[in-house]
């Protein structure tokens, strides 16, 4: 009797097993299909987003002179105010703050950012290109994470200095 008992607690035992791997592996199964089927196209843009990113570092420039030493081009400091869409929560919210700080139309934003749609997420969109010292402070103190100052340095001339293009011709004649 004792025999019959354990073989009946281990078959008892043997179908519980069975029907909680049953579980574990619909659970499973079911999650990959909705990471798979489901959630498809967010996954794709985080795996097009991922792989690499290029972006465009400036050179360093320096001060350029003419043969007797005067500067004919210097450099200047300036800023740049860009977007980076991967940051931003709420495109609509960001774009209207932004034109309001910045005393820019809100329509030119939108078309700003939407001429800029099929680019990568990643890739800042600049709004205002050589923004004022008031425009940079704005975006900085109300500490928007999808906005960035970007430094930057240009390249002028002082005043007074004109550049000329001149066209040298080589020529090598034989004289006979």
């Amino acid at each position: 009797m004792a025999l019959h008992e354990d073989r009946r607690r281990i078959s008892v035992r043997l179908a519980i097993l069975q029907y909680s791997l049953i579980v574990v592996f619909t659970v499973l199964a079911v999650s990959f299909w909705v990471l798979q089927v489901v959630q498809h196209a967010k996954f794709e843009e985080m795996a097009a987003n991922n792989h690499q990113r290029t972006l465009a570092l400036r050179a360093p420039r320096g001060i350029v002179f003419d043969r007797d030493e005067r500067v004919l081009v210097e450099n200047r400091h300036s800023y740049s105010i860009s977007i980076v869409r991967e940051h931003t929560k709420d495109l609509d919210r960001t774009i209207s703050l932004l034109s309001s700080v910045l005393n820019v139309p809100e329509a030119r934003v939108r078309e700003i950012v939407d001429r800029h749609r099929r680019e990568p997420t990643y890739r800042p969109i600049t709004i205002v290109q050589d923004a004022t010292l008031a425009q940079v402070a704005g975006v900085t103190a109300r500490r928007l994470d999808s906005e960035l100052p970007m430094s930057s340095s240009k390249r002028c001339r002082p005043a007074g200095i004109q550049l000329t293009r001149r066209r040298r011709i080589c020529s090598d004649t034989w004289e006979r």
